[in-house]
This record gives C-alpha cells, sequence and structure tokens, in this order.
C-alpha cells in the first residue's frame, strides 16, 4: 500500500459524501470532551479524530458513539476500546490474560509502545520505569467515558503524547448510589470477579466515591516449549515430540508446556469532591491495585523407556535434539503495585477567567524471580529476583481566559518527576522472592521535566453570517519543554554468581530542550459536515529503563541470557505529522468519521539485536534513525431503528523503517506491533428489558518488536503474531431498574491463534450487576 493508495481512498469516499443530496436535520446530542484541547469543546467540533467511549448512562442521554463499555465483556481499560480506530492491543491487554505493565502491546496510529500519554482524570497512568501502563489500573465498573485523541499532541500534554492521548473520565457522584457486580467466566480459562461501588453527594457540596474489586483467573496453558528440529539418531530414543515450525518456518518440535499461571488482581481507590461554591471546586483521592502471579506444574510431552525424559540428548524418529529441566521453567511468581493520589482545584476568577491546578504522585513496584542457569531446578535451587520500584509525580497550573468571545486562551506550566530504583538480588531458593542473600545488580535514575504550554483558539469568522461557513475556528499552540535526567548502574560477583564482571558506572547529567508547535483548523461549512486539519510536531524522550537499567531476559532457545543494554546516550524520539479529517452527520442518521494523517519519525528507539541464537545473546537500545507512518481510519455508525444500530470501523496503515545506517537490512521493514489492517463491524440492539451487541473483529499480520528484520513470516504456530478474526457477542436482561442479568461470548468460533503465546479460545462469561 502506498500514499497514492490511500489518498484515492480518501478522496473517493469525500466526492461520494459530498455529491449526496443533503437537507437540514435536528442537532444531534453532542458529548463534551476536554482532552483534544485541555478545555471543553463539544466532540464535533474538536480539532482532532476524537473517538469516545461511554457509560450506559451517557448513552441514555443521546450522547453515544459505538459501543458502550458495558456492552462490552470489560474487565480492564483496553478491553472497552477495541473499536478504537487509531489503537492497537496484543495480547494481554484483555481481560482474559496476564495482567501487567510489562505484558502485551500497544500501539496508536503507528505508534508502538510507551509513546503514548494514557491518564485517568488527567493524572498519568504512565510509569516512571518504562512509561508503560498496567491496564488494569482501572476499574471499568467506576469508569463514565474514555477519550482517545490520537495524533502528535507534545503541544499540550508534552513528551509523553507523541502517539496521542486516552484520557479516562471517572463516575462523579450526583446522588446517593450502591453498585455491585458479580461474575463467573467459563472456558478457556476460567476465571471470576466481583466488585462494588458507593457514591454519594451531600447537601454541603461534600460527594464520595469508593470502589473496590477482584478479579481471579486459573489461566491456561499458552507456553509452549519449543526445540529446533536436526536430523539424525544420536541421544536417548523417545516418542511424543509434535512436528512443527518456529516463527521463521523452520523445522521445530514442541517437547511440552510450562503449565498454567493462575493470577490475582486487587483494585480500590476512593475520590472526594467538595464544591466550595459555585465558582470554587475541590477534588481528592488515592488508589491501590495490585496483581500476583502463580505457577503451575510443567507438562513435558516425550517420554523415553523410563518414562519422562527431562535432560539429556534425545531422538524421536530421526530428529534429534537436546533438553535441559531449564527448557521447561517460568520467572514466576511475579507481582505488580502501584499506589497513587490525586488533588485538583478549578476556579472562577472573573467572568471568562478561570484557574485550574493538580497534583499528582505515584509509587509503582514489581518483582519478578529468575533461575541460574546450570544451579537453578524447577521447583528449587538459588537464582535470583528483580525488583524495580519507581516513582512518578506531576504537577500543572492552566489559566483559561475568553477575550471579547473571538479567543479563547490557554496558559499553563508543569513540572513532572521520575525515579527508577532497579536491583537484582541473587536468592537461596528461586522460586521464592522472600529468600534474598545479596545484590548482584543495581541501576538509579532520575528524570525531570519543566514546561510551559499555551493555546490560543480564534474564531474569526463568529459575527459575520457568510454562506457555507457555519463554524471556522483556528488553534495556536506550542509547549516548550526542559529535560533533564541522570544515573548510574552497578554489577557485582556475588557467591551464587562470582563470575560476573563487576562495574560502576555513573553517567552524567543529561539535558535537552524541545519545543512543540501544533496549528489545527476545524470548519464548518453545513449543518450535517465539520472538516477538521492539524499540523505539528512531538517528541518522547528515552526512559529511565533504555538509559541506565541494563535489562537481562532469560530465553530457552538456546537455554541462556539474553541482555539488552541501557545507553545513556540516546536521544529523544521526535515526530512530525498531519491529518486531515471530516465528520458527516447525514438525516439518514448516519453517522461517518474519516482521518488521513502522516507521521515521519526521527530517531525512533529499537533494540538493536547484536548476537543472537547463543546462550549469551545481546541486544542494544539505539537510535534507529527515522521511520514513516501513514493511514487512514473510518468509522461509520447507521441508526436503523430505535432499536437496532449497526457500526463499522476500519483502518489501513503502512508502518516503516526509512533510514537506518546501524542496520541497513532494516530499511523498508514494518515497525512492530502495528497492524497494516484492522476492522469490526458489527451492532446493537435494545428492545424494552432486552440488551444485544455483537462484533467482527479482524487483525491483520503484525511482527514483534524484537523482530526487526521482519522474519516471522509464519502462522499458527508458537512465538508467532498471527492475523486473527474474533467473534464476541453480550446479551442481557433487566428484571427491573436495579438488577441486570448478562451473558457474554468472546472468541465464539473458538478460534486458535498466537500473539506469540497461544491466546484464550471460547469463553462464557455470566454476571450479575445490581444498581441502587
Amino acid at each position: 500500500m502506498n500514499r497514492n493508495d490511500l489518498l484515492r481512498g480518501a478522496g473517493a469516499l469525500a466526492l461520494l459524501l459530498a455529491a449526496s443530496p443533503m437537507r437540514a436535520q435536528e442537532e444531534l446530542p453532542d458529548i463534551d470532551i476536554s482532552s483534544a484541547t485541555r478545555t471543553s469543546v463539544k466532540l464535533q467540533e474538536a480539532p482532532a479524530a476524537v473517538d469516545v467511549a461511554v457509560s450506559d448512562d451517557d448513552k441514555e442521554k443521546g450522547k453515544g458513539t459505538l459501543l458502550t463499555i458495558e456492552q462490552h465483556n470489560s474487565r480492564r481499560l483496553a478491553d472497552a476500546l477495541t473499536e478504537s480506530p487509531s489503537l492497537f492491543f496484543r495480547g494481554s491487554a484483555f481481560g482474559n490474560t496476564t495482567p501487567g505493565s510489562g505484558q502485551g502491546g500497544f500501539s496508536m496510529r503507528g505508534i508502538a509502545g510507551n509513546r503514548s500519554r494514557i491518564m485517568i482524570d488527567g493524572q498519568t497512568l504512565n510509569s516512571g520505569y518504562s512509561n508503560g501502563v498496567n491496564w488494569s489500573s482501572v476499574m471499568m465498573s467506576d469508569v463514565e467515558r474514555i477519550e482517545v485523541v490520537p495524533g502528535a499532541f507534545s503541544a499540550l500534554w508534552g513528551g509523553d503524547a507523541m502517539g496521542g492521548v486516552v484520557n479516562v473520565i471517572s463516575k462523579r457522584p450526583t446522588k446517593r448510589e450502591l453498585t455491585g457486580e458479580a461474575g463467573v467466566t467459563a472456558g478457556s480459562p476460567v476465571a471470576y470477579f466481583a466488585n462494588v461501588g458507593y457514591r454519594d453527594r451531600f447537601d454541603n457540596g461534600l460527594g464520595i466515591a469508593v470502589a473496590l474489586g477482584h478479579i481471579g483467573n486459573h489461566s491456561f496453558i499458552g507456553d509452549f516449549v519449543t526445540k529446533t528440529a536436526a536430523a539424525g539418531a544420536a541421544g536417548t530414543p523417545v516418542v511424543g515430540a509434535i512436528p512443527t515450525t518456529d516463527q521463521n518456518g523452520n523445522p521445530s518440535i514442541i517437547i511440552g508446556d510450562k503449565g498454567r499461571r493462575p493470577w490475582d488482581q486487587q483494585n480500590g481507590n476512593l475520590r472526594l469532591y467538595y464544591d466550595y461554591s459555585a465558582d470554587t471546586k475541590l477534588s481528592a483521592g488515592v488508589s491501590y491495585d495490585r496483581y500476583h502471579t502463580y505457577y503451575t506444574h510443567n507438562n513435558d510431552y516425550i517420554a523415553g523407556r523410563g518414562g519422562s525424559f527431562l535432560s539429556g540428548a534425545a531422538n524421536n524418529t530421526g530428529v534429534q535434539f537436546s533438553v535441559a529441566p531449564t527448557d521447561f521453567v517460568t520467572l514466576q511468581p511475579s507481582e505488580e503495585t502501584s499506589l497513587r493520589g490525586f488533588g485538583r482545584f478549578e476556579t472562577k476568577i472573573a467572568d471568562g477567567l478561570t484557574l485550574e491546578g493538580d497534583v499528582g504522585y505515584a509509587t509503582l513496584t514489581n518483582w519478578y524471580v529468575n533461575f541460574i542457569s546450570g544451579k537453578s531446578y524447577y521447583d528449587g535451587g538459588v537464582g535470583q529476583i528483580s525488583t524495580s520500584p519507581n516513582t512518578r509525580f506531576n504537577s500543572s497550573m492552566q489559566l483559561h481566559a475568553q477575550l471579547l468571545e473571538y479567543n479563547d486562551i490557554i496558559l499553563g506550566g508543569s513540572f513532572e518527576e521520575s525515579t527508577l530504583a532497579r536491583h537484582n538480588d541473587d536468592t537461596w531458593f528461586w522460586r521464592n522472592p522472600d529468600s534474598r542473600v545479596a545484590t548482584s545488580y543495581s541501576a538509579n535514575g532520575d528524570s525531570t521535566m519543566t514546561s510551559v504550554y499555551f493555546q490560543d483558539k480564534v474564531s474569526p469568522l463568529k459575527d459575520f453570517q457568510l454562506p457555507y461557513v457555519r463554524a471556522f475556528d483556528l488553534y495556536f499552540g506550542g509547549r516548550y519543554d526542559m529535560w533533564e535526567a541522570h544515573g548510574a548502574n552497578f554489577q557485582s560477583p556475588t557467591p551464587y554468581q562470582p563470575t560476573l564482571l563487576g562495574f560502576y558506572r555513573s553517567n552524567s547529567l543529561r539535558q535537552e530542550n524541545s519545543f512543540s508547535p501544533k496549528f489545527s483548523a476545524v470548519y464548518e461549512p453545513f449543518e450535517w459536515v465539520t472538516l477538521h486539519g492539524s499540523v505539528g510536531t512531538a517528541f518522547h524522550p528515552p526512559t529511565l529503563s533504555q538509559l541506565y537499567s541494563t535489562a537481562f531476559t532469560t530465553k530457552t532457545g538456546p537455554v541462556g541470557v539474553r541482555t539488552t543494554e541501557a545507553d545513556p546516550n540516546l536521544k529523544s524520539e521526535k515526530l512530525f505529522g498531519w491529518e486531515i479529517g471530516a465528520n458527516f452527520r447525514l438525516p439518514t442518521r448516519t453517522k461517518i468519521q474519516a482521518t488521513y494523517f502522516e507521521n515521519d519519525l526521527r530517531d525512533l528507539i529499537y533494540q538493536q539485536v547484536i548476537i543472537q541464537g547463543t546462550a549469551n545473546d545481546l541486544n542494544r537500545n539505539v537510535n534507529v534513525g527515522r521511520a514513516y507512518v501513514h493511514g487512514i481510519e473510518a468509522t461509520v455508525r447507521q441508526e436503523v431503528t430505535e432499536e437496532l444500530a449497526l457500526f463499522g470501523v476500519v483502518t489501513r496503515q503502512d508502518p516503516r523503517v526509512t533510514k537506518n545506517d546501524s542496520q541497513i537490512a532494516m530499511v523498508g521493514k514494518v515497525l512492530g506491533d502495528v497492524p497494516s489492517t484492522s476492522f469490526v463491524f458489527g451492532g446493537e440492539w435494545k428492545w424494552r428489558e432486552w440488551a444485544a451487541s455483537a462484533e467482527v473483529k479482524y487483525t491483520g499480520k503484525i511482527f514483534g518488536n524484537s523482530d526487526t528484520l521482519n522474519q516471522g513470516v509464519a502462522n499458527g504456530v508458537f512465538g508467532t503474531y498471527d492475523p486473527y478474526t474474533l467473534v464476541n457477542a453480550k446479551i442481557s436482561y433487566k428484571f427491573d431498574e436495579n438488577v441486570t442479568f448478562s451473558v457474554a461470548g468472546n472468541n465464539l468460533l473458538n478460534q486458535r491463534y498466537f500473539q506469540y503465546y497461544l491466546q484464550p479460545g471460547l469463553t462464557i462469561t455470566s454476571s450479575l450487576s445490581v444498581r441502587y
């Protein structure tokens, strides 16, 4: 796919709609959003292709766009965003697989990984360690709506917003309300969940919201033990190996699996709201979430004359290979926790002049166990635990002034700080995180971002009665960011690892300054169409993990360790992007949104493979040069009757490396975690006490982030990233205004597919919710 193909498609859609006969229609209700401009604006007037997922409460007010949050089987934030055209989630973003900020994959308009800002009520969820997000941190039962704003938004939100912004808006208390939900999932995997919530608004202006939740998941077998197949008859004769291929299509065999990985998760939050007066409002809150992953015993598929075969050279009907006990281990147990607090105020100083500010602090930690090759066995032996405590502090102050009805200006400043204190400790029993003995590796880092920003919304034609001009708004904005970082790391031999090379590296203060301008325009020639366009720059500084924390990953093919070197001299990634789009509201009760976009990236950080296929592989974090992403995305919603609505979402994009002097073979290759094609179509139906929804979702082929040369072309085998089609549905019945029973099915066709690991099969979830 090239740029001309995309432009022809966008042009054809625009011409078709422009040629359609139009007539005046009643204005449709529209939702207020804030993430695209940092001020309240109607959705259809936003200067970007904003997508919104809403709760049933907003749906009943006529504000809905696609399926509501409740109409999905939404256990986590990502579950409710699968129809958003700009987003792609891989693997454990979904509620049926393992949680955690280091799990799964995510991209936004071709910008993969940790380069987008994810917030709840304006407070960032990105970690201070890797800028990753634990998508299970948000309690979905407590969410009012989710605003998805793709594109270069560093001009408003800073270095986290190179790919865009996702902002979760919590339910505010408006009256006394008690809610609860419980359910169970059968299939692959088996799971259960429960949550309760209490919201109240008192006559003295005080409001309170409390929510608690728990999920338990028995997991399923998705991690297999594969070995390279070689012709020969050497070794002990065995039977039971399953022929397959590796991700590159080379002959391979499966000799076992690593068992299930059960997990549980707890969430809780408390928020307080106080309306001091009609002009001054305060809020504050605290939240906590934790997940813990366990392990079960492995299953070996091969056997010799004496029974199970777990060690040594073997052959299976002319195929020879070697087996080690460590082939079957997993890096479990593991755990991740976060504790967050925030405070916010907004006050009206005078007519047309408001001041608002906020502050937030988060402390996060995660740990996982690791074995030491040759000294560990499945259930015991010495090993090590890797722990990565990190913090993130953020604060901002913003002045909003409306001048003479023609100018809407915001001026603001912010300060953010992230810290990291990672360490690897030897343990006398590698499965026990409390058996620490000595520290073998430590990395520390600190980074700050001091910023000032502005935006001016100009409406030059507001009082003019001109043909074909119902509204015309211009946005001028920019942000100046001053980034600093410093850190150190060391490694030392220990009694359990006496051959480690000792070193200590202290890195001097790094400083970078960046100015990110942006210009946008919104034009409404008729009441049924709104056009928008924008152009701007963005940046993303390297994370503390990439700068100072060398990563050690245990690998089983062959058994050994993959080291990913940190680089304290990494440069910030930079982006120049533009988009043009249109929203159509046709008299046939049809809504259409279409956008064409281009992103030109420089100094993109990637893991360059230095050594692979050995017991001591080596990757290195590098700035790879340039990459280019362009694409088109479209959403169509058709209200057939008062009870029935149909929708469709399609995204087509081409993300490729265009320059990499250090690895020429990467030029022309597709960026990782970005599907070239994806689409969703389905419908929703409501009649009296019944409600139902169904969707078909297709996601095209992707390549893993470590597959920089796009060699993983095989499909349907362990280690690959398959294209897949899922059919999901949900039906619910309201016994009365307070009690609802629902049944949801995911992957109803029970498609077997891999996103490196085997993904969940058919699951059926039954739940009962109450609301008083």
